[in-house]
């Protein structure tokens, strides 16, 4: 949630309403995490086919939440 807001209100990124919202109902961190993954994945699966690539940070250096997102898309974390 902290994230969303300062990425809207500091940095000035367009983060719409909804999005806000729905990381403000998570009632706790894993939760707020999971939540966060869920909307980078749905975002990523809507633009899959209008973009070349994509850029995912790994907020506070959790790169399990990058590796989590990127998964939607068929990702993996390496070799099965």
């Amino acid at each position: 949630m902290r994230n969303a807001e300062f990425m809207k209100n500091e940095l000035r990124v367009s983060v719409p309403d909804s999005i806000v919202e729905r990381m403000a109902k998570a009632s706790t961190p894993e939760a707020a995490r999971q939540e966060g993954v869920a909307i980078a994945r749905e975002m990523l699966m809507a633009v899959r086919e209008m973009v070349q690539g994509a850029q995912i940070s790994a907020p506070n250096g959790k790169y399990a939440a990058a590796v989590d997102v990127l998964e939607a898309l068929g990702v993996g974390s390496g070799p099965s």
